[in-house]
C-alpha cells in the first residue's frame, strides 16, 4: 500500500508528466539500492539517486505510472463500460487499438495500441497537459497548429 501512496504522491507533485517520470525513475532507482543507507545526509545515496535517469529507467517509470492508473480502468473494463473502445488487456495494461485496428493504428500513429485511461485519473490529466503544452518533443503538433491558427 505504501507503493501506491508513493506513486500517487509523485503523480501529484507536478503538472509536468516528464518531470513526474524523471522523479519516479529516481525513486525506483532508490528502491533498488539495497546496500546503501537511504538518508539525505548520505552523500553516496544522494549521488546515486540524484543523477539523471537513463532512457531505460524512464521507460520503467512510464510503465509503472500507467499500471498505477489502471485500477479505475480495470473496473470500467470489467463492467463493460469500455466495449465501444474495443479495449483489451495487454499485460498489466488495458489498451485500445480503436476502430482502426492494430495495423492501421501503427501505420498512422507509430504505435499498435494506446493505454486506456479514465478521464478523472491524475495520469490522464498529466498526459492531457503534456499534449496541450507541447512537452512531447514533437514540433507543430495538432494542438500547436491549432493554437497558431486560432491565436490562443
Amino acid at each position: 500500500m505504501q507503493i501506491v501512496q508513493t506513486l500517487k504522491s509523485i503523480a501529484h507533485y507536478s503538472n509536468s508528466l516528464n518531470k513526474v517520470h524523471r522523479i519516479l525513475a529516481r525513486v525506483i532507482r532508490g528502491w533498488s539500492l539495497k546496500d546503501v543507507e537511504k538518508k539525505i545526509t548520505n552523500p553516496k545515496a544522494l549521488t546515486l539517486i540524484a543523477k539523471e535517469p537513463t532512457a531505460d529507467e524512464i521507460s520503467r517509470a512510464k510503465n509503472m505510472l500507467l499500471i498505477h492508473a489502471m485500477s479505475d480502468t480495470a473496473e470500467a473494463f470489467t463492467e463493460g463500460l469500455l466495449d465501444s473502445l474495443l479495449s483489451l488487456r495487454k499485460g498489466f495494461l488495458i489498451v485500445t487499438t480503436g476502430r482502426l485496428g492494430e495495423g492501421n493504428m501503427s501505420r498512422l500513429f507509430g504505435v499498435s495500441h494506446l493505454p486506456t485511461l479514465m478521464p478523472k485519473s491524475r495520469v490522464a490529466y498529466l498526459y492531457m497537459m503534456l499534449a496541450h503544452r507541447g512537452e512531447s518533443g514533437l514540433s507543430r503538433t495538432a494542438v500547436e497548429h491549432h493554437r497558431g491558427v486560432s491565436g490562443t
